[in-house]
């Protein structure tokens, strides 16, 4: 037995005075119970555990006798001990019971892929053919993520043959003692700079259904590629990242769905957090990575894919980069203001899910609340209702570094007018405040800008909205570090202040003071208008066409524009729902590939024709050739378009010219192509 007797009194003493509920105790909470009373230090608790998932029958037979903790993913516990005992921060008791805890268990056969570098071996021959179907799930696994999403394929195995393994990933069938799976990390993989590793994967034989065995390889062996990747990093963010990605690879299944509450009921907690055992909430936290992959990112995985990479570490005696700091450089790198964005996205594409969903954020999350009513819709600290205006309050409630907090304003009917926020927060730290106003189509978004005192005022334009919502992040310090200061995280709660007021009436006019890009190809793509007194609601026209919103704030609106076939330019007008508008008459220009342009005999275009700006000063010269530097059209022969305007005169002989053969351009110029989409 890995106890001592000296252990065994405080064993009798802990069962006499935690007397067991029915179906309520179970051995993970107990350990954590011996360990917050200091009855277990850290790295016996962590023994304990790891004893709890492989062999109960080590530990004392006070927790023996106690049912298993059920978890989807054990993960968390060996690879958490293969850094403590890899670093050399276990005593030589506690190493060798982690080695001992971690090693491989006999197996009875196995079948291997054709395809891919991979074992599935069974520890009872009656699961010879769920070993078939759980190889299966694993090509498919490997296909999805290595080959189509690109993340580092697993690695070879330098032991796993010493021990009755392969040089292919080993999948073991067998006991996990309440755990769907687990992914234990093995031996430094020596061939490479970065901190990473071998693995073993265990999938439990105690499944129930085709698809909890699909949805658990596909997580299990994403942990294989992390390890492939950066075997250092945060744990939370080990099970962020494979619970989101059993959902690219299956994404029928929707198992995560299942996990979301833990996450979503819990704003105040940091989204960094991790709890073994008693909760799932960084198996909820997968919305951390699906946000990652939708909004900065095609929602496909390999956005996600990146910040590992980005993450990966040359020395195991660093963990720096961490996941942090690379979810910092991919924001940064598309122009955001890096992790502080990531986190006021966060909070408002987390809270728009559900029935607040609006169509425009996370693309599975209006059919959430199918599934768990509002369960997966973070709470709000605050309600206070239209009539209740002005009104003027205070949280207190728990909100710790990286959390998030919501006060909303419900208008009992549609309203329109300006709405005043004022927030202020606890100086000592650092604060992000949105406030969203639903109404028809997107939700509007309008950032408060919070100055170094921690305080912030602003004039929220309400356009026939029912509801605004003031979206509080704590970003906390910059020098915050998770690997070196989580304890800081929970130690200490952040209170603020706010105060709403409104006032009903017209609204202003919206403006534009800027489109990205200018310029696009007949094709179509997104264009980004920037300004000022935009709506819920709001309407974009790109000439005469419809373009979908994609995103609206108050300052800022994506459009999807449709495709085209005429080149020329464009203007682009913005529609409020009160029928307030303001146009950019040279708003973008449409030229390039697949764009019809036709020059005809005078010094312009045909009428009606919207030519390329590399055509617009269009001329047919008096030698039917094209001027030297030019493009010229090939259905339209002797046109060209002049670098520099012609002198007058040759103009005038020009046209003479030309006219004396009447239509020879037009007559050689088919007629244009049907407009696509409409």
């Amino acid at each position: 037995m890995l106890h001592r007797a000296v252990r065994s009194f405080a064993w009798a003493v802990l069962v006499v005075s935690l007397p067991l509920a029915a179906g309520a105790r179970d051995r993970e909470l107990v350990i954590a119970e011996l360990e917050a009373a200091g009855q277990l230090n850290a790295e016996e608790a962590l023994v304990y555990r790891l004893w709890s998932v492989r062999d109960p029958s080590r530990l004392p037979a006070e927790l023996t006798a106690l049912p298993a903790a059920r978890t989807p993913c054990a993960t968390e516990l060996f690879a958490r001990a293969f850094a403590a005992r890899r670093d050399g921060r276990l005593s030589p008791w506690a190493a060798e019971q982690v080695k001992q805890a971690s090693d491989r268990p006999a197996s009875a056969g196995y079948v291997d892929s054709g395809t891919y570098a991979l074992r599935v071996h069974y520890t009872d021959a009656s699961q010879s053919n769920r070993a078939r179907d759980v190889l299966g799930y694993a090509e498919t696994s490997w296909r999805k993520q290595v080959t189509e999403v690109g993340f580092r394929a697993p690695l070879g195995d330098d032991g796993g043959s010493a021990f009755g393994g392969s040089r292919a990933l080993d999948i073991y069938i067998g006991d996990a003692q309440g755990a769907a799976g687990f992914t234990a990390p093995e031996y430094d993989w020596p061939s490479t700079a970065r901190a990473d590793c071998t693995t073993w994967v265990m999938i439990s034989d105690e499944l129930s259904y085709s698809g909890e065995w699909m949805s658990t390889v596909a997580h299990e062996f994403n942990h294989v590629l992390q390890g492939a990747h950066d075997c250092t990093e945060w744990t939370a963010f080990w099970e962020n990242s494979a619970t989101y990605m059993q959902d690219v690879t299956y994404d029928s299944l929707d198992d995560y769905i299942w996990f979301l509450p833990d996450f979503q009921l819990n704003p105040h907690l940091p989204f960094e957090y991790h709890s073994y055992g008693s909760s799932a909430y960084q198996y909820g936290g997968m919305i951390v990575a699906m946000i990652l992959d939708e909004a900065y990112g095609d929602g496909d995985g390999k956005t996600l894919r990146r910040v590992w990479e980005t993450s990966e570490q040359n020395s195991y005696n660093s963990y720096e980069p961490d996941y942090l700091d690379a979810i910092d450089a991919l924001v940064r790198e598309q122009g955001g203001d890096g992790l502080d964005e990531f986190q006021r996205t966060l909070t408002v594409w987390r809270y728009l899910t559900g029935s607040r969903d609006d169509g425009s954020h996370l693309e599975e999350a209006g059919t959430w609340d199918t599934y768990c009513d509002d369960s997966c819709e973070p709470p709000d600290d605050r309600v206070h209702p239209f009539s209740t205006l002005p009104v003027n309050g205070t949280v207190r409630e728990p909100l710790y570094v990286h959390g998030s907090s919501y006060i909303r304003v419900p208008m009992e009917q549609r309203r329109t007018g300006m709405l005043r926020v004022d927030f202020g927060g606890d100086p000592t730290t650092r604060w992000a405040a949105t406030v969203l106003c639903r109404g028809d189509g997107p939700v509007s978004e309008t950032s408060l800008a919070v100055n170094a005192g921690g305080s912030a005022s602003g004039q929220v334009q309400v356009m026939n909205s029912d509801s605004c919502t003031l979206a509080v992040t704590h970003l906390y310090l910059t020098t915050y570090d998770p690997d070196e200061d989580f304890d800081r995280a929970t130690n200490r709660t952040y209170t603020y202040n706010y105060a709403f007021s409104f006032t009903a009436g017209a609204l202003p006019a919206p403006e534009i003071t800027a489109i990205q890009p200018s310029e696009l190809t007949c094709a179509g793509g997104t264009l980004v208008i920037s300004g000022k007194n935009f709506f819920s609601g709001a309407v974009v026209q790109i000439g005469t066409d419809l373009a979908p919103v994609s995103q609206l704030t108050a300052t800022s609106i994506s459009v999807q524009v449709p495709s085209r076939a005429a080149s020329g330019v464009v203007p682009v007008t913005v529609v409020n729902p009160d029928n307030q508008r303001v146009t950019w008459s040279n708003a973008v220009v449409f030229t390039g590939a697949g764009c019809y342009c036709g020059c005809d005999v005078s010094y312009g275009c045909d009428e009606g024709c919207e030519c390329d700006v590399e055509c617009v000063a269009c001329l047919c010269d008096h030698t039917l050739a094209c001027d030297p530097e030019c493009d010229c059209d090939p259905q339209c022969e002797g046109c060209g378009c002049g670098a520099a305007e012609p002198a007058v005169g040759l103009l005038l002989l020009a046209l003479v010219a030309l006219r004396a053969r009447p239509g020879r351009c037009r007559r050689s110029r088919p007629a244009p192509p049907p407009a696509a989409g409409g």
